[in-house]
């Protein structure tokens, strides 16, 4: 088991720069040193490892190193230090919650205060009864409500609590399908209610804070929403509470009123909970809780927290959401300045284990000129993927060319701590939303070996386009997805050439902007792969990312009715097929069916332009058939994309190539079928294929598109002698010297 890991504060630096290495070695010396990853020479299964690594001259390394780290999931929301909510005066409070689900064993914590040996909590327990605990000491007292909230509904909980008549009433108030409430108080009456500390604790929503450790540990977490908390310092009656449930007028002055949300009458935004009594008790958020997500109020008239925020006033909490693994940084590494852009990595050695954290460097132009080539690394699908737990969880059948889980998968299963991937449940079923970019991802590694396909894929896999860059002697830059989505074409202005990794599934509007204006000129870009420009994803300043899968697509989950426009970006997610942007548009072809067993070969299309087919082919004739090798048994495999008018392709758009027949193990895009009927599978449906094709564009550029996630897996093979390395090579050679 994997014992040694680490992350990078970013995924892509220029050189000259600095990184920042936080390490975890759990006490144990390590060491560090930069060394270059060189890709793959011929075919996967044949070879073992798939790459190799070079040390870097001029990196110097770093010894008698140890880290100890502790990663903390589960979000909850907090405010600064204040006094007691329990005075002399007793106290109140108001909620609605959501629970995703019940709590499977011990109370999920609602709202608390709590000190050494005092405190005041409000908590769910597993049988859906609310309980409250008031402890000093060896002082304790319990209540449990009556009534019961069910899990998926809202119910409005209510709690007053008077030392001086020396009672303390709990009403639970569930909500009905029909908008009515059906109201449950249970009063505890007689009881020393003993007095807490006036000295200053943070408020807790969603958890209580165990232990004395930086960060501290969450515990108890409540998996759901939690809508409008407010507080008051004193005991209030019962009709008050319950006119407050109704949404009346309360007869007195809030303690704290929060709501939640990202619209822009929300100050701080996605990070906090707006305390609107105007005493200044802010909340909080820890581990991106979701926020623009629906409360009590949504009425399902509005669909967009931006139209309304009353109706969107709640915040989503998960056990295992995480934002970051907040590590304490554990060494630097300079770059140095004459480093030529690629891929390197970051490796640690620890007795006999090693580990290997990549990242992309940049070109230093003070140095060297740009390159006219650059690949455009698909960080934003890294981190859509990082940590993916579906080995555990999803049944694709024949689909797949499974595999039993490998030590990737097993590190991943014994380190639920440091996250999930979008294709991924929460406890509660749901799927992510946020996928973190600072933690350890262990299969975003040059030796992961995919458990769908049983080869490399997304980032390992990868690597193949790189080796054959540097096999064609091309002379070439990288940068990331977060480059482009920063920087916008700027990034890619300079470059006669840019190359996309063999799934660039998620991209935000920054990203296809800057491609759009790239290619409005004389930009050339090859697209070398599959199921490319496909989900609306939001990047947050950290590089985090935020994706809200909607109702259709080819998804694993779907949100929420009413909770489709991202938080961080503010704009409806989903498909960019459903907002007008077709992955078809832009490169001429889009996602068309997937199936991870077995692969086709491609055949040369007919009607060719003599002048393209030659810079494409050179002397292969027309049907020819080409492509039949690689990791799944052929170059059109996994993923695939085809050329269809109706969804936005050009219709220039020449068609060059086009896949053999998939068997049934391929099945078709879903949001193609309106419905599901006899005969769609790759045996029966031409409409699951792979196309290869090339675009030029109405402002100049131009597009070359292979429309298959493991065309790029026959690139190594026979050490690159092969008619899909040619092919590649040949438009390459045609890109950056303008004749194609």
């Amino acid at each position: 088991m994997k014992n040694l890991t680490g992350y990078l504060s970013e995924q892509s630096v220029p050189a000259g720069s600095a990184l920042t290495v936080a390490a975890d070695s759990q006490g144990r010396e390590f060491s560090a040193r930069l060394v270059r990853i060189a890709g793959p020479r011929g075919d996967f299964r044949e070879r073992s490892p798939w790459f190799s690594t070079e040390p870097v001259p001029g990196a110097e390394p770093v010894s008698n190193l140890r880290a100890t780290q502790a990663t903390r999931a589960g979000s909850y929301a907090h405010t600064a230090p204040s006094a007691s909510v329990l005075g002399e005066q007793g106290m109140s409070l108001v909620l609605w919650i959501w629970p995703g689900m019940l709590p499977a064993q011990d109370e999920a914590i609602l709202l608390g205060q709590e000190w050494e040996s005092s405190g005041v909590q409000l908590a769910l327990e597993p049988s859906g009864h609310v309980v409250v605990h008031v402890w000093h000491g060896d002082e304790k007292i319990l209540i449990q409500s009556d009534g019961v909230v069910a899990a998926r509904a809202w119910s409005a909980i209510a709690l007053t609590i008077d030392p001086g008549n020396q009672t303390l009433d709990l009403v639970v108030a569930n909500l009905s399908d029909l908008g009515a409430l059906r109201v449950t108080t249970t009063q505890a009456t007689g009881i020393d209610i003993p007095s807490l500390p006036q000295v200053g604790a943070p408020i807790i929503l969603g958890a209580r804070l165990a232990g004395s450790e930086l960060p501290p540990e969450p515990q108890g977490s409540f998996n759901g929403k939690i809508d409008r908390p407010r507080l008051w310092s004193q005991s209030l009656s019962v009709a008050e509470l319950v006119d407050v449930v109704h949404d009346r007028e309360a007869p007195a002055a809030s303690l704290a009123e929060w709501i939640f949300g990202a619209a822009p009458d929300i100050p701080g935004g996605a990070e906090t909970g707006v305390d609107r009594s105007g005493n200044g008790n802010h909340l909080t958020l820890v581990n991106r809780p979701q926020v623009g997500v629906t409360g009590h109020r949504w009425s399902g008239d509005v669909m967009d927290f931006r139209q309304s925020p009353a109706e969107y006033s709640a915040v989503r909490l998960h056990s295992d959401d995480l934002s970051d693994a907040g590590w304490s940084p554990t060494f630097s590494m300079a770059l140095p300045e004459t480093l030529d852009s690629g891929l390197y990595a970051v490796e640690l050695a620890c007795e006999d284990e090693t580990d290997l954290i990549p990242v992309y460097v940049r070109p230093n132009v003070r140095h060297k000129p740009k390159a006219d080539v650059l690949y455009l690394a698909p960080t934003l699908t890294y981190l859509a993927y990082g940590n993916d737990r579906q080995h555990a969880t999803a049944d694709f059948g024949d689909m797949t060319e499974s595999r039993p889980p490998g030590p990737y998968e097993e590190w991943i299963n014994a380190n639920p701590q440091f996250g999930s991937s979008l294709y991924d449940p929460h406890p509660d079923g749901d799927g992510l939303s946020y996928s973190a970019a600072r933690r350890p991802l262990g299969n975003v590694r040059p030796d992961y070996v995919s458990w769908i396909t049983g080869c490399p894929r997304h980032f390992s896999g990868d690597l193949a386009i790189l080796s054959w860059l540097e096999h064609s002697g091309t002379d070439f830059d990288v940068a990331t997805d977060h480059d482009l989505h920063r920087e916008g074409v700027d990034l890619l202005a300079d470059y006669a050439v840019v190359i996309t990794g063999s799934h660039p599934e998620y991209v935000s509007r920054r990203m296809l902007d800057g491609l759009d204006s790239y290619l409005s000129g004389p930009g050339r870009l090859m697209y070398l792969g599959g199921n490319g420009f496909y989900w609306v994803t939001g990047v947050a300043d950290d590089g985090s990312i935020e994706v809200r899968r909607g109702h259709a697509g080819t998804r694993v989950s779907e949100t929420l009715p009413g909770e489709d426009v991202l938080a961080v970006s503010s704009e409806v997610g989903g498909l960019w097929r459903h907002r007008g942007r077709s992955p078809n548009h832009l490169v001429g072809i889009g996602f068309a069916a997937q199936g991870w067993s077995g692969g086709a070969a491609y055949e040369i299309a007919p009607g060719i332009p003599a002048d393209v087919h030659r810079l494409v082919f050179g002397e292969l004739p027309v049907g020819t058939v080409f492509g039949g090798f690689g990791s799944l048994g052929g170059a059109a495999g996994d993923e695939v994309d085809r050329f269809d008018t109706r969804h936005g392709s050009p219709a220039n758009t020449l068609v060059l190539a086009t896949s053999q027949q998939f068997t049934d193990r391929f099945q078709p895009a879903v949001e193609d079928h309106l419905t599901i009927t006899p005969g769609i599978g790759g045996s029966q449906n031409r409409d699951v294929r792979s196309d290869m094709t090339y675009l030029k564009h109405d402002g100049g550029g131009s597009v070359f598109s292979v429309g298959s996630i493991s065309w790029t897996s026959c690139l190594p093979v026979d050490d690159f002698d092969n008619d899909i390395a040619a092919v590649a090579t040949n438009v390459l050679k045609a890109f950056v010297s303008g004749a194609l």
